[in-house]
């Protein structure tokens, strides 16, 4: 166990800037969600990535699906809590998992309806 976890450091470490996460986030601990920001071109380029599986969970396609901001939180790969404004105004918030080893594969874990004022925060 100790040997992964320094493995796994060191392999955070080395990566650097390879990883928008670790772009800022100083105070960003492992576990803990960071600041909001706002989307970026590899934020927008993930929730496209994962668009039709957020279809499918909603039961509804959508014309617009932009990132407006995100956060992250460090886990065994990054999970990246995204609001996406979509059609009519509409805004969801999407829970996209990054893994560290498995190539930077992206996978959607979760979508859920919000409003344009609710916080991005941690949800499952």
């Amino acid at each position: 166990m100790f040997i992964k976890l320094v493995f796994a450091i060191g392999f955070i470490i080395a990566i650097g800037d390879a990883w928008p996460v670790t772009q800022g986030d100083h105070e960003n601990k492992a576990g803990g969600l960071s600041d909001s920001k706002p989307a970026n071109e590899h934020i927008q380029h993930m929730v496209e990535n994962v668009k039709s599986d957020a279809q499918r969970q909603l039961g509804k396609e959508f014309e617009v699906f932009n990132a407006i901001e995100y956060r992250s939180q460090i886990v065994n790969g990054v999970n990246y809590f995204v609001k996406v404004q979509v059609d009519d105004g509409e805004f969801v918030h999407l829970r996209i998992y990054k893994d560290f080893t498995d190539g930077g594969n992206v996978s959607l874990s979760s979508v859920k309806h919000f409003t344009s004022e609710s916080p991005l925060e941690y949800f499952e």
